[in-house]
């Protein structure tokens, strides 16, 4: 084989991966629920514990509403613009290979 066929064969399966490995809302609302719970202090095993992981889950049910996805078959974009006024006031956040990666958050302040 030439370097040129296992080079595209290459991008071939890198490109089958992300599109298997593209997170859809279900893995976005169990992120935010992480997230979320990690605020709140749902990170521990006591009372604080139990108590932060269920406003997680109940916060994160709610939160995913607000997000919208934009679906890019090897990556996803999920955006939310909490006030709609500002142009630093939006979240949003990359998904790719079953990870999430913040892009922006709002400034200080504007949350």
């Amino acid at each position: 084989m030439t370097p040129g066929r296992i080079f595209f064969i290459g991008l071939l399966v890198v490109a089958g991966a992300l599109f298997a490995l593209n997170p859809g809302e279900e893995k976005f609302q169990a992120f935010l629920t992480v997230e979320i719970a990690e605020m709140t202090g749902g990170e521990g095993s006591g009372i604080g514990g139990i108590v932060g992981r269920r406003i997680g889950r109940i916060v994160s049910g709610v939160a995913v509403d607000f997000f919208e996805r934009e679906n890019y078959y090897l990556w996803s974009i999920y955006t939310a613009d909490m006030n709609g006024r500002s142009p630093d006031g939006e979240w949003r956040f990359l998904g790719i290979a079953n990870t999430f990666i913040p892009l922006d958050q709002p400034m200080d302040g504007e949350e």
